[in-house]
């Protein structure tokens, strides 16, 4: 009997002690809780209060919070980009000694060789080295009834900038009543990776799209027409030789004897073909410009379409957490949102980071991770009702092989120093070289990269 006595007393100590462990536990969580208080010191009835009141707001501020991100993320693409009035007159006469050879019919090369026309310079001629004009802005028509921007796709400025962007040829006037329609790109519904619904997102987020085209059919149209006859397609150029002492520059095509002789070269490819080096320069280009131009990262990106038999989605799917929209350039878009078809069309977008690894994959693999993403997302109703797909991976693209400019080292220095001609005969225009965030990356930016660079070499010319 006295043994069980002296047993409960050892259980009542251990527990007087659990309990005073309990109590320096909560007493430093209280101390902890309340050095994150004003004051920090005890917490009183107001503090508890207080964080009552924070923990109801907290949802409410991360949603402000997000909110006011993509508002300056987004919003300022609205505004109206300025387009400089050009330095020189319309001159019909303008003769220039020497040809200027332009490479790459992208929007750069091509806004290029527009305003050179324009200007009344004859002796020009373009070099794209794939099939068709655009580079990074295509078009898909075939794959549902409308035709789809499988590049470069949104009008991230005022729509204004469609007629800005146009000189007055003597058709101009006829071509400006048939300017593209275009839509106010107000997505209404916004899903998350866990299929919470964020519709709110609908009062911040606003672009703008064409309706019924896409920027390859307003290049082809409005551009294109007025220099076709300067474009030759399936011209890869090898080689650029340009250290003789004369002004002469001779270019020459790879798998072919052909050369071009030119008084000046605009370099208007992507900046990752010159980083890989896929162009030969003799002599080399200097160090100080090259080492600028590596350091701009020029980021790995894909477009993927599926196209289902029944919509189960909401106009955009953020497929992961809600502040990655913010950090980052992956989502899915409802690819006919407002545009005349009944299709159900869902696009993946993917440049960055997140798109380093899809971006190695074969296009059937993509696919498969695609439609398993959206399984989970979707309780399995991506792979019920699949129909078709289509991949456009541009890091594989052959002449392309990044998605666009996203990152510099020095913006402002980079850009300058890769700007500066080399000796008046070798020049550079692209979207990577604009010094403004409204314009940079973007189509208009490159259009407006070209239209300058070209004023710059009949500055260096007359």
């Amino acid at each position: 009997m006295p043994k069980r006595r002296e047993e409960e007393d050892d259980d009542d100590e251990e527990e007087e002690e659990d309990e005073d462990d309990e109590g320096k536990v909560d007493e430093r969580i209280s101390d902890f809780i309340a050095g994150l208080l004003p004051g920090g010191g005890p917490i009183t009835s107001k503090m508890v209060l207080f964080m009552i009141v924070l923990c109801i707001a907290a949802p409410i501020t991360l949603v402000v919070f997000v909110g006011l991100s993509i508002t300056a993320k987004i919003v300022s693409r609205r505004k109206e980009t300025n387009v400089p009035p050009l330095k020189y007159a319309k001159n019909s006469q303008r003769d220039l000694d020497g040809r200027i050879v332009i490479i790459g019919a992208g929007a750069a090369g091509l806004y290029a060789g527009y305003t050179l026309k324009y200007l009344g310079v004859e002796n020009f001629i373009i070099l794209e080295a794939s099939d068709v004009i655009g580079g990074r802005v295509a078009e898909k028509k075939n794959f549902i009834d409308i035709p789809l921007d499988i590049g470069a796709e949104w009008i991230h400025v005022h729509p204004k900038i469609l007629k800005d962007l146009l000189l007055p040829f003597d058709n101009a006037a006829e071509l400006e009543k048939e300017l593209p329609e275009t839509i106010d790109y107000r997505p209404q519904t916004f899903t998350t990776e866990n299929g919470h619904s964020c519709n709110w997102m609908k009062f911040f987020y606003r672009e703008t799209k064409f309706r019924n085209t896409t920027w390859w059919g307003y290049l082809d149209k409005f551009i294109r027409s007025q220099i076709k006859s300067h474009i030759q397609l399936n011209s890869v150029v090898e080689t650029i030789e340009w250290g003789d002492s004369s002004d002469k520059i001779t270019i020459w095509l790879k798998n072919d004897s052909k050369s071009f002789t030119a008084s000046q070269v605009l370099l208007a490819v992507p900046g990752a073909v010159l980083q890989n080096e896929d162009i030969f320069f003799d002599p080399p280009l200097p160090k100080r410009k090259l080492a600028a131009l590596n350091k701009v990262w020029f980021a790995p990106g894909l477009k993927v379409w599926i196209e289902f038999d029944e919509r189960f989605y909401p106009d955009v799917v953020i497929p992961g957490p809600l502040l990655d929209f913010v950090r980052t350039d992956k989502l899915y878009f409802n690819a006919v949102f407002r545009k005349p078809s009944n299709r159900h069309v869902l696009c993946m977008f993917d440049v960055g980071d997140t798109a380093e690894s899809m971006v190695k994959l074969s296009n059937a693999k993509i696919k498969k991770k695609v439609l398993k993403e959206l399984d989970d997302i979707f309780d399995g109703k991506a792979s019920k009702h699949f129909v078709k797909y289509y991949v456009q991976n541009w890091s594989k693209t052959p002449y392309i092989q990044s998605a666009y400019s996203y990152d510099y080292d020095d913006f402002w220095d980079d850009i300058e120093l890769i700007q500066k001609p080399i000796g008046k005969k070798i020049y550079f225009a692209g979207e990577y070289l604009i010094k403004t965030d409204l314009d940079i990356s973007s189509v208009h930016g490159a259009a407006l990269s070209g239209r300058e660079t070209a004023q710059q070499m009949i500055a260096d010319r007359v």
